[in-house]
């Protein structure tokens, strides 16, 4: 007898284990609650209807003409969700409606839909709380930041928003935008970022204009005076197909704000970056270089499946690496060499000890005695020809 309450124990114990929590997580005009994209709202779990079958039915949703935004997450967390891209809830009548969620395992993978059916009426009472936000902090006093009310914009017409920045300096670039409503994510426009071109550095009177009855954005921008501005470029990086971790190489992932790693500008137009006495895993390090400390710009490999440049670490030890950035014309690429100090290379040929002053190797490996103006490694060290 105690055998068979021990085996039962142990059905329970893996059926238990087995059975998965969804929750739907998305715009909270849609959903229950009041904040969006909140994967651990009880209120939005699923519940199964049949087998391999989960659904969710939100009531009352007071919904404009749009495109929601929504995922279903195991367990209240990001661990897991779907779809791999968000899905979306298109809307075409504002009004009054019931929503259900379903999500179905159909043996082959998970399928997840939704459908809207009109309960009413509605019509929105007043004007709505529209905010700019974006990639330029010298722009907009934050960045990508849609509670920030120094950017809300103003009801100047029918449906017609309007955000003036007057006076602002800028450089020469790509300014991304969206316009977020009631400060949040929930409602953004639009679904891919909006930009806008800076053609040169200089003063600028910058106005954001956003049609509310037809979600489109627009921008104008006209200079007002002139501006030195000081531009940088930023290796940022990590060890290749992984989604987190510091290394010594980069120090944060993938962070292009950190000025540990901004380059120097050389005299023949490229810019360099050299990392002395670095203790390096024998890992692929992928990476690029960012414009200004933003991703708006910046410059990889194109010839790489992803666009990132790659320095290959064969084996473990301490080296001094030297970034290179060239963007004179035909190049446009970022690379890397390698020195293992204890007397192997990676981006290099093994150096001549013979003849340590008269061999020399260029940043892209090979060997080469025409010096001309650039940067060379002999004899194990970084030598700059002007």
């Amino acid at each position: 007898m105690k055998k068979i309450f021990t085996l039962l124990a142990m059905m329970l114990a893996v059926v238990g284990a087995s059975a998965q929590t969804y929750t739907v997580a998305g715009n909270a005009a849609i959903l229950n609650g009041t904040a969006s994209w909140d994967p651990t709202n009880t209120e939005n779990d699923m519940v199964a209807v049949e087998d391999g079958v989960w659904q969710l039915v939100v009531e009352n949703c007071q919904l404009e003409a749009d495109n929601y935004e929504y995922k279903v997450v195991e367990d209240h967390a990001w661990t897991v969700s779907y779809p791999a891209d968000n899905a979306v809830l298109t809307i075409t009548e504002t009004a009054l409606y019931t929503v259900t969620f379903t999500l179905e395992d159909t043996g082959l993978g998970i399928d997840v839909s939704a459908e809207a059916v009109k309960t009413g009426d509605w019509t929105p009472s007043g004007a709505v709380t529209l905010t700019v936000a974006g990639s330029s902090k010298a722009l907009l006093g934050s960045e990508w930041d849609p509670a920030d009310t120094n950017n809300d914009m103003t009801l100047v017409g029918d449906d017609i928003y309007e955000l003036k920045k007057l006076g602002v300096e800028l450089g020469k670039g790509t300014i991304q935008y969206k316009v977020a409503k009631d400060h949040s994510w929930g409602s953004a426009w639009p679904s891919n970022n909006a930009s806008f071109a800076v053609p040169e550095d200089g003063v600028f009177d910058v106005t954001f204009t956003f049609n509310y009855a037809t979600k489109a954005p627009s921008v104008e921008i006209v200079k007002t005076g002139s501006a030195v501005i000081e531009h940088t470029w930023t290796v940022a990086g990590g060890v290749a197909e992984t989604e987190s971790g510091e290394t010594t190489l980069f120090g944060p992932f993938w962070d292009a704000t950190c000025a540990d790693n901004d380059m120097t500008e050389q005299a023949d137009g490229t810019w360099t970056l050299v990392k002395e006495n670095v203790n390096l895993d024998a890992v692929t390090y992928a990476f690029k270089a960012a414009y200004d400390h933003a991703w708006e710009v910046s410059y990889g490999d194109p010839e790489t499946t992803d666009g990132n440049a790659q320095l290959v670490i064969e084996k473990a030890g301490a080296y001094n690496v030297t970034f290179t950035l060239d963007l004179t014309e035909g190049a446009e690429k970022v690379s890397a060499v390698a020195q293992n100090l204890g007397g192997d290379s990676t981006g290099i040929d093994e150096l001549n000890n013979e003849k340590p002053a008269t061999v020399y190797y260029n940043l892209q490996g090979i060997r080469t005695n025409n010096l001309q103006r650039g940067i060379y490694i002999a004899n194990g060290k970084v030598m700059i020809v002007k």
